[in-house]
């Protein structure tokens, strides 16, 4: 396929940086694609690197443009996956499983969460010197709290999110401002993209 071009502000946000970061896009600005852009630049420098989505499939579509970037990398440097297949996995590692009952939004904001927490508590397990996030919107604010404990030293997030596409209604103020209550007030600056090149 043709090389994955990126252009205007797309460029500013697929450079690595160390820190935590908000992206907001409107449907066709590149959101995907300096996600795709960002995780193969800081796979060619070493970095391990864990891309996280909420659809089940979107991360097939990340891991094709990531094959159209310009760098050199192995892709053992990235972890492609789901955010209930990767709470899954640890669960498995750990020879637990998954809680029964119901499917609902407290099990999976609350209660898978609180035993994944539990569960790593005083373990080594494996950690990644940056999560990149794609479909923020989805995520409750839960999830990304716990997943700052899968971050390394060098502690590198970016979460890029369309709040109009927030289709499962969820709380977005984690994505809009800094919240101290709820140890949110890491997540730096927000950046705009607001150009649609469809």
């Amino acid at each position: 396929g043709t090389i994955l071009n990126l252009k205007g502000n797309q460029l500013k946000v697929a450079e690595p940086q160390k820190g935590h970061f908000r992206v907001r896009g409107v449907a066709g600005s590149g959101k995907t694609n300096v996600l795709a852009y960002r995780a193969a630049n800081l796979a060619s420098q070493g970095y391990r690197v864990l891309i996280l989505t909420f659809n089940i499939t979107l991360w097939h579509v990340i891991r094709d443009m990531i094959n159209r970037t310009p760098f050199d990398f192995s892709w053992q440097s990235l972890v492609f996956t789901h955010f209930h297949g990767f709470c899954k996995d640890i669960l498995n590692t750990y020879g637990c499983r998954w809680p029964s009952g119901e499917n609902n939004e407290k099990k999976f904001k609350e209660t898978i969460v609180n035993m994944i927490a539990e569960i790593i508590n005083n373990k080594d397990f494996e950690k990644y010197d940056a999560i990149l996030i794609d479909e923020g919107q989805d995520f409750y604010y839960e999830w990304y709290n716990l997943l700052n404990k899968f971050l390394s030293e060098r502690d590198e997030l970016i979460v890029v999110c369309d709040k109009k596409q927030n289709i499962y209604e969820r709380d977005l103020n984690s994505l809009d401002k800094r919240i101290k209550s709820q140890n949110l007030d890491k997540i730096g600056d927000r950046i705009d993209l607001a150009t649609s090149f469809r």
